[in-house]
């Protein structure tokens, strides 16, 4: 087949991942060493330390940098041979960003927020990368719509911020973000053969959500429900905090005094409201895999927005007087997340318009 022409090609496969998972742990360790996660109150205080003349800063600012411009590289080729590469450059970053945020919310309290389904994602285009061969053309096709709906979009309502001044700052962004850039350059310059799919037996948006939906999300979902409806009865974790705290307390309870009743209540309508979401961003990244001008709009869209909270964190740095975050984050996102929405739809309809009137031609 041609996926075995391209893929064939490079040999020591499992070298080559214990490699990148190597270059990963020593950047993390590096960045470890030179600025102890402990000795940084916040990285997301507006006075945090994040100049670039101190700790982690003088070096991770170039590092990011040049990490951007060789992703961009992979974006744009359609080189066959470089198909390693984009798993290298992907993967060690990934890795290293991943142990870093571990070793961080350890010292921080935050463990559980590892749980959360944007790492679930993560995990999975990892798993995509890496063992393509052993899995199905619907897995792959589920992974591609979770990690380019639920997680990419999620930036919108989480108000993610392009920030550089710190890995565990930038893994934020690289977690959310990054992985439609990989995603991207394998459904377009290598779609054929990784999904080995064409223009003509692509997989409808109903079909792509279906399985982003029953074969990555709802697993986690199901799984992150029980354990967090379980979580005020288990001993080591009853008082760590989750992401659903976040949303449901604006952070850790003092102590949990809700009823069983409730307690369950306010978990499973977390859940239902996060799927609705999640389903609206499955249903972008259907749209996404069907033509590439609208992939292209989706990314672009996530990237500004991240790009202007960034901003605006440093911004606000800068002055200490000026806050320039919106009062309501959350109404904002859901803004952003419209007008991100528009374009798609105006994208969509000029491909399908464009693409459908051709194909009706020539039929």
């Amino acid at each position: 087949s041609m996926s075995s022409v391209l893929f064939d090609k490079y040999e020591g496969r499992p070298q080559k991942m214990i490699l990148s998972v190597i270059l990963g742990c020593v950047g993390a360790l590096y960045f470890y060493i030179s600025d102890n996660p402990q000795t940084i109150p916040d990285v997301y205080q507006k006075q945090a330390k994040w100049a670039f003349g101190e700790g982690t800063g003088r070096y991770f600012f170039g590092f990011v940098v040049l990490l951007v411009m060789q992703i961009g590289y992979f974006i744009l080729t359609h080189h066959e041979q470089d198909f390693g590469y984009v798993r290298m450059m992907f993967t060690a970053p990934a890795v290293g960003l991943l142990i870093y945020r571990v070793i961080y919310y350890y010292q921080k309290g935050y463990l559980l927020y590892l749980i959360d389904f944007c790492f679930w994602s993560h995990f999975a285009g990892l798993r995509t990368l890496w063992l393509y061969e052993d899995l199905s053309f619907d897995y792959m096709v589920a992974v591609f719509a979770a990690l380019n709906g639920p997680v990419g979009g999620a930036t919108f309502l989480l108000r993610t911020p392009m920030l550089v001044h710190n890995p565990e700052a930038f893994e934020s962004f690289f977690l959310h973000v990054v992985p439609m850039w990989a995603s991207y350059s394998l459904r377009w310059n290598w779609g054929e053969m990784f999904f080995q799919i064409k223009r003509d037996d692509i997989p409808s948006i109903r079909k792509t959500v279906w399985a982003g939906f029953t074969m990555v999300y709802l697993p986690w979902a199901l799984s992150y429900g029980v354990f967090v409806s379980l979580q005020p009865y288990l001993p080591v974790v009853a008082n760590m905090e989750t992401l659903f705290d976040w949303y449901a307390y604006g952070g850790k309870p003092t102590e949990r005094t809700d009823p069983l009743h409730i307690w369950l209540l306010k978990v499973w309508v977390y859940l239902l409201v996060h799927a609705i979401m999640a389903t609206q961003g499955l249903v972008a990244a259907a749209m996404s895999l069907q033509y590439q001008e609208v992939h292209t709009v989706w990314i672009v869209c996530v990237l500004v927005g991240t790009a202007s909270s960034g901003m605006s964190f440093y911004y606000a740095s800068l002055d200490p007087d000026v806050d320039v975050e919106p009062e309501d984050k959350l109404i904002t996102g859901l803004k952003d997340c419209g007008i991100a929405w528009i374009f798609m739809l105006v994208t969509y309809a000029y491909c399908w318009w464009k693409y459908g009137m051709k194909k009706s031609k020539e039929g």
